[in-house]
């Protein structure tokens, strides 16, 4: 995992009453099918038990699709899915590989109930505190009701009743949506907690953010994973050009790429294949915008670039701040088209 913000001191104290047990979690080959259109297809994915993987990828891409799968909440048509590199059906994944809604469902009961549920003669009011603790809430929060909390509150309280479990594995879609500082604070405490000691998968629009606190992040576009780490998702239309295909943007440039299999085709663009040119740089300048911000990422530097419509990532020795305007050297056999 890479750099971190500072400790929630609510949540930074609180330690697993009960490690859970390791658990790896392997997918092979997996397809799901929806009215006969590909929702997820031919996914291959290992997640190493104690690690932390971040899924990204644009809307109706099938990332929480793809987390029901891990959780089995939905079983595939075709694949396997592997515990610890032993096959398993897919409800046998249930109750111990656990899945956080981005909208969770509350009980209509209290928030000790709601965290207390399913776990029969394990409930305790102990158990109940501990992880009241680990999402950052008072101990005083258990007797309240479900409709006297906040959005906000609700979501730490539906967090709360997944980590009461000890699951193998957890997974959080868009765990950090609607809350505040305080309870993204908390959140990230829980994945500071579980690194190491159990697998964790976080689902998230915010790149950066899976960036920093996860191992490495999977994209996902079309039900298909496509590439790890910071990565530009390009939608056309392209041009044919002398060289293969280009992009145009208009006042900003265009983007070079081989050839395109159709006008529309969408391609990905690593980090790695975009450079930041400075002045004393003797690369060609293909497309030009502004920096947003400058990310450090496993030894490198990471900037975020507004291009047009777009938000292009590319590496960058250069310390220039926010704002700077810049051009942008495309390597075009860094794009890679999906179809």
């Amino acid at each position: 995992m890479k750099e971190r913000r500072p400790p929630c001191p609510a949540a930074a104290a609180v330690v697993f009453q009960d490690p859970p047990p390791a658990w790896s979690l392997t997918l092979e080959d997996i397809v799901l099918r929806h009215h006969g259109a590909f929702v997820l297809r031919d996914v291959r994915l290992h997640i190493p038990s104690g690690s932390v993987l971040g899924i990204a990828g644009p809307n109706g891409a099938g990332k929480s699709t793809l987390g029901r799968v891990l959780t089995g909440l939905l079983e595939p048509c075709a694949g396997r899915i592997l515990v610890n590199g032993v096959p398993v059906a897919p409800h046998a994944l249930r109750g111990h590989s656990v899945f956080l809604d981005q909208e969770p469902y509350l009980l209509r009961r209290s928030v000790a109930a709601n965290i207390a549920y399913g776990l029969g003669r394990q409930a305790s009011p102990a158990r109940v505190q501990q992880a009241l603790a680990q999402v950052g809430l008072p101990s005083s929060m258990a007797e309240r009701s479900w409709y006297e909390l906040s959005g906000g509150e609700a979501k730490r309280v539906a967090l709360a009743a997944r980590l009461v479990r000890n699951p193998p594995v957890l997974v959080l879609d868009e765990p950090t949506a609607n809350l505040d500082d305080a309870g993204i604070a908390a959140v990230e405490a829980v994945i500071r907690q579980r690194s190491g000691r159990a697998t964790t998968v976080l689902i998230s629009h915010d790149l950066h953010w899976l960036c920093t606190w996860t191992d490495h992040v999977e994209h996902v576009v079309a039900g298909a994973l496509v590439g790890r780490g910071h990565i530009t998702l390009l939608r056309g239309p392209w041009e044919p050009s002398a060289f293969g295909s280009v992009m145009p943007l208009g006042e900003h440039g265009g983007i070079p790429a081989p050839k395109a299999p159709h006008p529309k085709a969408q391609a990905v663009l690593p980090a790695q294949g975009a450079a930041v040119v400075g002045d004393e740089d003797r690369l060609p300048v293909h497309v030009r915008g502004r920096i947003l911000a400058l990310f450090h990422h496993q030894g490198r530097t990471i900037a975020s670039c507004s291009v047009g419509d777009i938000r292009l990532w590319a590496h960058t020795i250069h310390p220039l701040p926010p704002g700077s305007p810049v051009g942008i050297h495309i390597e075009a056999q860094h794009i890679r088209f999906l179809e």
